[in-house]
């Protein structure tokens, strides 16, 4: 009878030791499958915005190339502008006596680069 006892205390030891490996073998699989959920997780965020960069850039890129566009053309105008003033310096202004007409024209492409760079002003008019 002890032998039986002996022996079935054997099995049952040998059961709660195979029973607990198994409970930290699964406790790991939880933790390594945790880690990797966490992984995912991440990894689809990522994912994601770079999809939302992708999906914004082509759109960003389309107005800053509009606003460059804009930028060149008053950049074209004023700097004609300019060199038409310099132009009325140097050579109209040397004379004592200039027309009317000229001196509103240097006026108003005085007006027009200033607007290039004053933008809270609605409007001017000449009379």
């Amino acid at each position: 009878m002890i032998y039986v006892i002996i022996v079935l205390s054997v099995i049952l030891l040998i059961v709660l030791i195979a029973f607990s490996l198994k409970v930290e073998s699964g406790q790991e699989q939880i933790k390594t499958l945790s880690e990797e959920n966490k992984k995912l997780i991440a990894d689809n965020a990522g994912l994601q915005c770079e999809q939302l960069k992708f999906q914004l850039q082509p759109h960003t890129l389309n107005n800053i190339l509009a606003n460059l566009k804009v930028m060149a053309g008053n950049l074209n105008s004023g700097m004609e502008n300019l060199s038409e003033m310099l132009d009325y310096i140097l050579y109209s202004g040397k004379n004592n006596l200039v027309c009317v007409e000229d001196e509103v024209d240097f006026i108003k492409q005085y007006i027009e680069l200033n607007d290039l760079f004053l933008t809270e002003i609605d409007s001017i008019k000449i009379d």
